[in-house]
Order: C-alpha cells, then structure tokens, then sequence
C-alpha cells in the first residue's frame, strides 16, 4: 500500500471547518508496515524503523499504543488545532504546524 500525504494552507477557520488553500506538499510513503504514535493531543510521529520503535518506548514507556499508518485520518480528526505529523527522528516534516492535511491510501 501507498500512503500519500498533501499538506495545505489553511485559508479560512470556522467551527470544524477548515478550508483549504494552496498545496505546500505532497508525500509518498511505500512502506505497508509503517507506524505512528500520537500524544493525544497535537503531536503525531511516524515511526520508520525498528529503531524508532525502542526511542519511543524508551521515551514514552513501554505500553506506548502504535498505530497503523490507515489510522491517520481518524487520529489527525481528533487533534487540537496545533496538530503537525513529523517522523519521530524530527528530521522530515510532513505536516507542519496548523496546515492542513489530506491522506490518500492506494493499493
């Protein structure tokens, strides 16, 4: 599976509306194992490799909930308005802080 990510200025902010301006970027991922975590409120992480995975228990403990990569647009759903989505090694920013965002799977 594919994971595309297209991150969006917001032009416009209404009670649970978001409205999209112009696309600032668009992301592929290809791998079909691909993990996130989330803080529960603003900060979602993606998790790219095994080592990844020991940073994030050993930081937020070892009963850390990950999610499936298809469980992105549910969790973004949720998130307070500062809302971003980096890779957990802070070195790719997917979302940037209060954009929108958009998720396509393909097969």
């Amino acid at each position: 599976m594919k994971t595309i990510i297209r991150e969006y200025e917001i032009d416009e902010v209404g009670y649970d509306l978001y409205v999209f301006g112009k696309l600032l970027n668009e992301y592929v991922i290809e791998d079909d194992l691909t993990l996130f975590v989330y803080d529960n409120c603003h900060k979602i992480y993606i998790v790219e490799d095994k080592d990844d995975i020991e940073s994030v228990k050993k930081m937020w403990g070892e009963d850390t909930k990950f999610y499936n990569i298809d469980e992105l647009p549910k969790i973004w759903g949720e998130t307070c308005p500062l809302r971003f989505i980096s890779n957990w090694k802070l070195d790719k920013q997917f979302i940037h802080q209060c954009c929108g965002a958009e998720f396509e799977f393909v097969d």
